[in-house]
């Protein structure tokens, strides 16, 4: 199977792997994702040799993964026994990222053509389980265990849900366990009403059905959730707008680093710096 397979939204998953190759292949990566660049030799041995092929501008996707893994990593060190929830997955290679204990179950979860081309490219590994109903269809729910804390990551999804679908996902997880953190972006929502004249988002036909000016409020929807830490909620849920800087989303990593377009001739020397990369990129809700 090949990429050409994808459709709609999920043609957006080549150009992120991309990305993160690219970043694998810096002096100083952010990421440091080897798999990104071992799947994306397989799909298109060539990549990297076309015009603008070593362009960087696609860094903006490593640094909000950079972000989600991090939180991510927080969690599973305080709660070792935790479910994972990994929606709309794509091919990130997070599980081999961060390289959970055996104690942790991992799933991931997207569309059948997605998790078939994941098989492909990637390793299977004990604990970790590959599921493709549609994340809108919580009769996938079903199937993972409870009563351990859970950890959902949504990282670039929920845009293109519709805040019905968001509501009932987010809900429905909240009440499938006892307790547990949710990891979510969102963009604006005049993000959200001017998508349709974006066009990459029509070159992919990956328009967004949602936007959240105050994202901070999905929390408001469950009694059970609250945003950030340091309160007595049952779940923390983890909230970063595409619209507020890079820097915050990065927990403030800066400097040593020029030139988001730089070609990889360069990589000896500079790498982009987190406020470059994506200064759209978003704010953990603390």
């Amino acid at each position: 199977m090949q990429d050409g397979d994808l459709v709609g939204v999920q043609r957006t998953l080549t150009p992120v792997l991309r990305a993160k190759a690219l970043d694998n292949r810096l002096t100083d990566p952010i990421l440091g994702d080897e798999y990104a660049e071992l799947a994306m030799r397989r799909l298109d041995p060539a990549y990297d040799r076309r015009r603008f092929g070593t362009s960087q501008i696609g860094l903006a996707a490593v640094a909000r993964a950079k972000a989600h893994d991090d939180w991510a990593r927080g969690f599973l060190a305080d709660h070792p026994d935790a479910v994972v929830l990994h929606l709309g997955c794509g091919l990130d290679a997070r599980v081999y990222r961060i390289d959970p204990p055996a104690t942790v179950d991992w799933y991931d979860l997207d569309y059948p053509s997605v998790i078939a081309l994941r098989r492909e490219l990637l390793p299977p590994r004990e604990h970790y389980t590959l599921i493709e109903p549609s994340v809108t269809d919580l009769t996938w729910l079903e199937d993972v265990p409870r009563g351990r804390p859970v950890l959902m990551i949504a990282e670039g999804l929920l845009p293109y849900l519709t805040e019905t679908e968001i509501h009932e996902l987010l809900t429905g997880v909240v009440d499938a366990f006892p307790s547990g953190q949710i990891q979510v972006d969102t963009v604006s929502v005049g993000a959200w009403r001017t998508s349709k004249w974006d066009p990459v988002g029509r070159r992919y036909n990956a328009l967004f059905r949602s936007g959240f000016d105050n994202p901070a409020a999905l929390a408001d929807w469950h009694p059970r959730a609250s945003c950030g830490s340091g309160s007595d909620s049952d779940f923390g849920l983890g909230v970063g707008s595409r619209r507020l800087d890079a820097g915050r989303w990065l927990g403030g990593r800066r400097s040593r680093h020029a030139h988001a377009q730089r070609p990889l001739a360069s990589r000896r020397r500079h790498r982009p710096p987190a406020r470059t990369l994506l200064r759209s990129a978003g704010a953990r809700c603390e």
